[in-house]
């Protein structure tokens, strides 16, 4: 088609065609309706907060968040994610300098747990627990960003299941390397049993505070989990003291980590669900773990 005037970016438009034959010279019996939406712009997007396996039972708080590095009012209405899950940004979608947009696999589920937010909800797919690239295009197949995001190192480890997005804040920095991410802390609620991290839709936090709980979260791991009785904590960090709890909060064993691969042994406890925290008071922080004794 050659069109006479040219389409302004991110308004959409419906292309009509109809009273169409065949080669049998069968007439087309209903006119079909397409939607169109031209934009060719290169906004200066950022996808900077995925929470790709959240604790729901349903998976139904996962969402990716994307901030407009720009100083001017974006319109990427006809934006597409053509990676990672199914969308496009409707039409006159407009995204001011320095505000975010989330696009969640269910909106009623993310603003109920997460409170109101800048939210749009994708159309098909989801985003996959061990990985995948989530990229934006504009509606010319222009890339205007792609993170390719993993549960694997250098990612932060955290994102995999236990509770928290991850998150990416220094903007001078590539979005594409795992290395520049870091877990998410900022607590929400407790969601199916699991405590909830995310801040969709606002701000990394940050504070003194806030960075020595993330250097703890990203440099202790806890395994195997499940385990049958013998459990290793394994940190960079120094001076920690653990605490495990049944799911009442009765303390079942404290003590020392002596070593930066300090094991508990747990096989005469019951089969079930326990709760093992680690401890910096120097730091005056403290994370937890969710531990399945078999």
């Amino acid at each position: 088609l050659t069109l006479n005037t040219t389409m302004n970016v991110g308004q959409g438009y419906n292309l009509v065609v109809g009273n169409i034959k065949d080669t049998s010279n069968n007439m087309m019996a209903v006119p079909q309706i397409f939607t169109l939406i031209f934009n060719n712009t290169l906004a200066n997007l950022v996808i900077c907060e995925i929470m790709y396996n959240d604790p729901s039972l349903s998976d139904s708080l996962e969402y990716f968040e994307i901030k407009n590095k720009g100083t001017a009012d974006a319109n990427i209405g006809g934006y597409q994610i053509t990676d990672g899950v199914g969308f496009t940004f409707p039409a006159n979608t407009l995204l001011m300098p320095d505000s975010m947009i989330v696009i969640a696999k269910s909106t009623n589920a993310l603003v109920a747990v997460f409170g109101t937010m800048n939210v749009l909800q994708w159309s098909s797919g989801g985003l996959n627990n061990s990985g995948e690239a989530i990229e934006i295009q504009n509606s010319v197949g222009d890339v205007i960003d792609y993170v390719e995001y993993s549960d694997q190192n250098p990612w932060p480890l955290a994102g995999d299941g236990t509770g928290h997005s991850i998150e990416f804040c220094d903007f001078a920095l590539d979005n594409n390397q795992g290395a520049n991410w870091r877990a998410n802390i900022t607590f929400v609620s407790e969601t199916d049993g699991d405590s909830l991290f995310g801040n969709p839709g606002k701000s990394c936090a940050s504070g003194i505070g806030f960075e020595n709980q993330i250097h703890l979260v990203e440099s202790t791991q806890v395994f195997p989990n499940p385990t049958f009785g013998m459990l290793t904590i394994q940190s960079e960090a120094q001076n920690l003291q653990y605490q495990l709890t049944d799911l009442r909060g009765l303390t079942l064993r404290s003590g020392i980590i002596e070593n930066s691969n300090y094991q508990i042994d747990i096989q005469e406890l019951a089969t079930g669900m326990y709760l093992l925290f680690i401890i910096d008071e120097k730091e005056n922080v403290k994370i937890g773990f969710k531990v399945l004794k078999q």
